[in-house]
């Protein structure tokens, strides 16, 4: 009798920005949020997202997504758009988020929606936050994947430019 070994399955290498090699067990994702918006506090605008992932020869695979709001906020619109990008990932993701919209980016750095959503979705004051509806489909989506938010480095920008140039949904 013959016993055979299986080698076991290699998880994916990636090279982060420093330069070291480590070994992943989920893909590692990067979605970059432009918008434009018109008017203060509420108006209408649009946010394109470059959702980005290397595979394991080293190609970038970028998908941009886009979200239109009539009459609304700008951090509503940053929110859709950035919960339209997490939706489109099929399995779960290390998924950083590169975003200018400092609220958003803050409020999930401190924990904020994890702790709205402890005390029945109410903020300190008592108040539901604005925009709920979105926040607990982002702390949805943020069970299934790993999220960071950082600040938006430039990076895709003229493919966003253009995405926000044209009225191209899905490309």
């Amino acid at each position: 009798m013959w016993i055979t070994f299986r080698e076991k399955p290699r998880r994916p290498v990636i090279t982060g920005r420093e330069g070291r090699q480590r070994e992943v067990d989920k893909l590692e994702v990067g979605i970059y949020i432009k918008s434009r918006f018109r008017g203060n506090p509420r108006g209408e605008g649009e946010a394109a997202a470059a959702i980005e992932y290397i595979d394991r020869v080293g190609k970038s695979h970028i998908r941009i997504r886009k979200e239109r709001v009539g009459l609304g906020t700008r951090n509503a619109l940053i929110l859709k758009a950035c919960i339209d990008a997490l939706r489109i990932l099929v399995r779960p993701c290390h998924a950083t988020v590169y975003t200018d919209c400092g609220y958003i980016r803050d409020a999930c750095r401190q924990g904020w929606p994890g702790k709205w959503q402890q005390d029945g979705w109410r903020k300190a004051d008592g108040k539901p936050p604005a925009n709920l509806e979105e926040w607990k489909q982002l702390c949805m989506l943020m069970r299934i994947h790993t999220v960071a938010f950082t600040e938006y480095d430039g990076r895709h920008d003229r493919e966003l430019e253009r995405a926000l140039g044209n009225g191209d949904s899905d490309t």
